[in-house]
């Protein structure tokens, strides 16, 4: 099979195929995609062929509410993207603003995870040691299912 760049018209249908397949795993339901997304995510040039383009919805999903559709703002910065936000946090030092950002971030991950820790782990593709090093880190390790 040759890699996701050079067959960039199956992109719309393996971004429906994943976003329907993680989304269900998250509690989500059924979700739309944006035309814009699949435009933005046809540019990208997939150096990790599926792989990244499954991490790159899973990210995304995890940026989304139920009922919401998949819009190029959730998509992860890692794509490149310079995004103008009309709701831009106050400013903080950037030891406080990136663990606030990494508490959000695990406490949407053990949520789509089900507090489940091996989930979680997979999920945020990093691994188990790693993740509970991190929960404590964060003082998330209540959130925990045992």
């Amino acid at each position: 099979l040759p890699p996701l760049r050079e067959r960039l018209e199956d992109l719309p249908y393996l971004l429906a195929e994943l976003v329907n397949q993680f989304a269900g795993q998250f509690g989500l339901g059924q979700m739309a995609v944006e035309p814009e997304v699949v435009q933005v995510l046809a540019a990208h040039s997939w150096p990790g062929n599926v792989r990244e383009l499954e991490a790159v919805v899973v990210q995304s999903l995890l940026r989304c509410r139920p009922g919401e559709r998949l819009a190029v703002h959730h998509l992860p910065s890692q794509l490149g993207l310079v995004r103008a936000s009309p709701e831009l946090p106050p400013l903080l030092p950037l030891e406080a603003a990136e663990r606030d950002f990494l508490r959000g971030y695990f406490q949407r991950l053990l949520e789509a995870a089900g507090g489940n820790r091996t989930r979680a782990a997979k999920l945020a593709g990093i691994s188990r040691p790693a993740l509970l090093y991190r929960l404590r880190q964060l003082g998330l390790q209540e959130k925990l299912r045992s």
